[in-house]
């Protein structure tokens, strides 16, 4: 049996809203692996101090290339190879780099507006020495590593990038093989070793400022989960949802959305920013933000991402909303064809067991009244689909059996007609509508057609057994039927039967029909999706 899912797939452009240093699109299991293995350390508000101590790190080599805090660079090093390689200096990353340039400005008495171009020069970090984590980013090609170094004694901060390459840019791998690969270069200091061993200066955190929004890590997790819908209003079925505490200027966390449009899973307390990407948005930007999220420790945040919202359709480009406006029209038209073709597959139905039922019927009352509520659903139908030739041919049977020939034969012409002007005509129905056409000619008793045999003498009506006695004609397949999104359990199984299997996997209930070579996943009684 072939599915049909009448549903409107379109991509709407969006403009989409600028951030820094974001990411989208890479399995979040190696991105919880690694926040897993390793604690980050938030700055405080200023952007030089530490306010939340996260793992102190040790490398196991030599070549780390670092530029100091205060210049508005940062050097970018590779792991390749066994070595590590500097890729030269870029612009200082996200808030930090921007608050460098603002305090800058601030205490520039002499009321220049911009940090000066030149700073202490860059220091290389040798084999044994110590950093803080900042950030850990998991890009298409590989994970980036954020560090900084304590004030050395005069008093400056260090810090750089550290790029993990993937060995195959087209397979991303393994958690365990990319710690593998991390731990060739650099290790959790354990607090043993941190107490025996000079090392960067692990002082107590300071009071929480308005910043430090991120609860100390020794807190349980909380939860968070939500579905993802467009603007045009359906559920998204790809693409990434990430936690951020700078405004998507780096990811603390990222979860894929299902195939279902959801996404799940496990953070530190705090207040996040929540971002929505799609698979092919750039990394310096996102679609969807959703500010001031919190989640507790121990409890679970229900946080959806409902692109229709006023707030997200009023920052799109006129062109943007016209686009959507027509696609919502669309999509509009097609759940309302949807709705009446549920309506007319279930009329179909039963118009198809009273057809049968009057066939078989002992007594002419019962025959009269079965055709009867099939003409009387058919005609209300045919007005709502006036071309789906199988209600003008199962109309046609009706009016036959109530010994209607004059409408019986225009239904059937009818049914004939929409076949011969379809690029696909269906040739069941024309054969039958043509072997009933030849039989209402011969019930009338005139070749010439009923209308003919009406205009001279009427011959003496048949006896009724005459029509009685000749065989049906074989049923027609009905179309077959639907499914669409957010229908209801019982719908689907009032159409489909039981499933040959079952199964259950948290909230989502899955029928396998195996013989359809199809599955139907429901969340809360409804559907979610279609395989």
């Amino acid at each position: 049996m072939k599915r049909a899912v009448c549903l409107f797939a379109s991509a709407l452009l969006v403009s989409a809203l600028p951030c820094a240093h974001g990411q989208a699109g890479n399995p979040a299991d190696l991105q919880q692996a690694l926040n897993s293995s390793f604690r980050i350390t938030t700055m405080a508000a200023n952007h030089t101090d530490i306010a939340t101590a996260g793992d102190v790190v040790e490398l196991h080599m030599d070549g780390l290339r670092m530029s100091a805090l205060s210049t508005i660079l940062t050097e970018s090093n590779t792991y390749k190879d066994g070595k590590i390689g500097g890729g030269g200096a870029k612009r200082a990353w996200g808030a930090l780099g921007t608050a460098m340039l603002q305090a800058s400005a601030a205490m520039d008495t002499t009321g220049a507006t911009e940090a000066p171009a030149t700073g202490p020069p860059p220091r290389i970090l040798a084999a044994g020495e110590r950093c803080w984590i900042v950030s850990i980013t998991v890009q298409k090609d590989g994970v980036v590593f954020k560090l900084l170094t304590d004030p050395d004694d005069n008093d400056i901060r260090y810090h750089a990038d550290l790029k993990f390459p993937f060995p195959n840019k087209k397979q991303i791998p393994t958690a365990d093989a990319m710690l593998s690969t991390i731990a060739e270069v650099l290790s959790v200091v354990s607090m043993e070793q941190s107490s025996a061993e000079p090392a960067p200066d692990a002082v107590a955190p300071p009071p929480p400022t308005q910043d430090n929004n991120i609860a100390p890590p020794s807190l349980p997790p909380g939860e968070i989960h939500g579905a993802v819908t467009g603007p045009e209003g359906a559920l998204k079925t790809s693409g990434s949802v990430s936690l951020s505490t700078d405004g998507g200027q780096t990811n603390q966390y990222i979860f894929m959305v299902s195939s279902n449009g959801s996404y799940e899973g496990q953070a530190a307390p705090g207040t996040y920013t929540v971002l929505y990407r799609e698979a092919t948005t750039p990394p310096n930007q996102f679609i969807d933000s959703i500010t001031g999220v919190q989640i507790l420790s121990g409890q679970s945040t229900a946080q959806n991402i409902d692109m229709t919202r006023s707030e997200f359709i009023n920052k799109l480009s006129p062109e943007s909303r016209r686009a959507l406006e027509d696609l919502r029209a669309r999509n509009a038209a097609a759940m309302r064809q949807n709705e009446i073709i549920k309506t007319l597959n279930a009329d179909l139905r039963i118009c198809a067991q009273d057809l049968k039922d009057a066939d078989s019927a002992p007594d002419a009352e019962t025959k009269a009244a079965k055709y009867g509520e099939v003409e009387t659903l058919l005609l209300k139908d045919t007005q709502m689909k006036p071309d789906a030739s199988i209600l003008w041919f199962q109309l046609g049977r009706a009016q036959v059996g109530l010994r209607k020939f004059a409408d019986a034969e225009s239904s059937f012409m009818r049914a004939l007609e929409l076949e011969n002007r379809s690029s696909r005509p269906n040739a069941q129905i024309q054969s039958l509508a043509n072997t009933e056409l030849g039989k209402i000619h011969a019930l009338s008793g005139n070749a010439a057609g009923p209308d003919a045999a009406s205009a001279a003498a009427p011959p003496p009506p048949p006896p009724q057994r005459q029509y009685d006695t000749l065989a049906p004609p074989p049923m027609p397949p009905a179309p077959a039927p639907t499914i669409t999104i957010g229908e209801r359990k019982t719908q689907v199984l009032s159409d489909f039967g039981e499933p040959q299997r079952k199964a259950l996997n948290g909230p989502k209930e899955i029928y396998f029909y195996t013989d359809l070579k199809m599955k139907v996943t429901f969340i809360n009684g409804k559907v979610s999706s279609i395989d």
